[in-house]
């Protein structure tokens, strides 16, 4: 089975002259299906810049990257957006749109599909995916009633219910507590593996790392394995 993710060679700088600064130096890392991998390191480090790069919102300047069988490096709109519907996003805040409930945000991920899905199939997948994340009982209810660990549970089911290849995640668990912090992220480990989806986490939080498979670390724009 080919990565999900496979990084050769990969070199990002912003700037130009003296200016001109490397945030990415000789980044190689390959990523499996069903691996729950954390990537941490120092603010200003190179995390989110390679998370952007992954899931191509942000253009290849050097090596290669190859996401979800496609290469990036010299990738035309056409590919990049192909790439970017085949990754589910998870970021710190939940991004909940605040006029529709749960189930109609996440179906909203389902809005975007190459091929789009009949109303109802929507509709029940986003049901399905939201119980999987247990929130079988709130599917009707809007985010200003929902706890915070319960919208980020919301966001994980709308980042999941697309069945994508790869998720993304920036710093999912920085506005909640230790205990829902960690049950999101398990949460996110046991549904995207039951997919056979890998998981990259971008995190400061130490109190997740018990969860994943393997933990990377950028220092200064090299990447080394911790774990």
């Amino acid at each position: 089975m080919e990565p999900a993710v496979l990084a050769t060679n990969l070199f990002h700088t912003y700037g130009d002259g003296l200016r001109r600064k490397t945030i990415l130096h000789d980044v190689n890392i390959e990523v499996r299906p069903g691996e729950l991998t954390l990537i941490t390191g120092p603010s200003g480090s190179g995390k989110t810049t390679l998370l952007t790069l992954i899931g191509a919102l942000r253009a290849v300047q050097e090596g290669s990257l190859c996401v979800a069988g496609e290469e990036l490096n010299g990738a035309t709109p056409e590919v990049q957006t192909r790439v970017r519907r085949r990754v589910g996003y998870v970021f710190q805040a939940s991004n909940l749109l605040p006029f529709l409930t749960a189930r109609e945000n996440v179906m909203m991920s389902l809005n975007l599909l190459a091929e789009p899905l009949p109303t109802k199939e929507r509709y029940n997948r986003a049901a399905e995916a939201l119980a999987a994340v247990g929130l079988a009982d709130h599917l009707d209810d809007y985010p200003a009633t929902l706890s915070g660990g319960e919208r980020q549970r919301v966001a994980i089911a709308r980042a999941l219910a697309h069945r994508p290849r790869l998720v993304l995640a920036d710093e999912p668990t920085a506005a909640l507590d230790k205990q829902n912090g960690h049950e999101c992220v398990q949460l996110m480990r046991n549904v995207a593996r039951t997919q056979g989806c890998p998981i990259l986490i971008v995190t400061h939080d130490p109190r997740i790392q018990d969860i994943a498979d393997r933990i990377l670390r950028i220092d200064d724009g090299h990447i080394q394995e911790s774990t």
